[in-house]
């Protein structure tokens, strides 16, 4: 039947997903560790498998339309739909099982990235931290204060003109 070519491109997308996930965790490790070039010879590695995960989801919107088709539905019909439809109820389980197998995947990989993306951003502040401590402010390179020359009464002379 068509529905076996649709498990097998969401079971080939399980597999790619964990291996990003797998690398999402190697790349907090590589933040932690501030191993730099490790962590960019990850994000060159993830690049493949989002290219291998596009090419993937081409061949699951394909699977997936084809079977929609078969059982009367609209091209564009969700996978619900489609478990719906089917008519062995050891089918709907088994699509079921996939589709939520994906979409655990994808979730953990998103909370993974989030917690990189915390990371880096806590790294990026340390360094400008860093970075503001080693050069000195414009104001503290100059000799006097900024309140004297801004504080009317400091202009003010002891010696009144007038008397």
């Amino acid at each position: 039947m068509l529905l076996q070519p649709l498990l097998k491109a969401m079971s080939d997308l399980i597999t790619v997903h964990e291996s990003l996930l797998s690398m999402a965790v190697q790349k907090s490790e590589k933040l932690k560790q501030n191993e730099l070039e490790a962590f960019n010879d990850l994000i060159k590695m993830e690049q493949k498998h989002i290219q291998a995960l596009e090419q993937l989801e081409k061949v699951r919107l394909k699977a997936a339309k084809d079977l929609a088709v078969f059982l009367n539905l609209q091209e564009d019909a969700s996978v619900t739909d489609i478990i719906a439809r089917l008519p062995l109820e050891k089918d709907q389980q088994r699509l079921e099982e996939k589709a939520t197998a994906l979409l655990e995947a994808v979730l953990h990989i998103k909370q993974q990235e989030d917690l990189n993306r915390q990371l880096l951003k806590q790294s990026l502040q340390f360094v400008q931290l860093q970075l503001d401590l080693m050069e000195p402010s414009v104001e503290s390179m100059t000799y006097g204060t900024k309140k004297i020359a801004e504080d009317p009464k400091a202009k003010r002379s002891v010696f009144d003109s007038k008397a």
